[in-house]
């Protein structure tokens, strides 16, 4: 059993945008596992840009190995062709950190916060991505 979800969908044949959500535990196999599912993924587009989604707002436990782990694999997927990121998290003012700090790194085209779904995915609709 996974605490994750991934799936793929191309909205009207544009750039796909895998989705990610996860469940309520994240524990560092899990971010292991979600790594080498994400990796098969992005292999599988052969070089084509992707945007990504995930969704954090369930997790209520996790580790910090995890978390840094979480973010190592966004780095890598942002250097395998993804053209967008979009993070939703539980809390505004986590968002709100999260953006600053993109801000900070010029990464606001890129990568931003959310704590809604909607949102998010017009994010990654923007720019002609879909």
């Amino acid at each position: 059993m996974t605490n994750y979800e991934i799936h793929c969908t191309i909205p009207g044949g544009g750039v796909p945008i895998l989705q990610v959500h996860c469940g309520v535990r994240l524990e560092t196999n899990d971010v292991q596992r979600l790594g080498a599912e994400l990796k098969l993924c992005v292999q599988g587009f052969s070089g084509r840009a992707f945007a990504l989604l995930l969704d954090t707002r369930n997790v209520r436990e996790t580790t910090r190995e995890a978390l840094q782990l979480l973010k190592r694999l966004q780095k890598w997927a942002l250097h395998r062709g993804m053209v967008r990121l979009a993070h939703v998290v539980r809390f505004p003012a986590m968002a709100g950190k999260l953006q600053a700090s993109y801000r900070d790194r010029g990464l606001t085209t890129t990568v931003d916060a959310f704590t809604e779904i909607r949102p998010a995915h017009r994010f990654l609709d923007e720019g002609g991505l879909s």
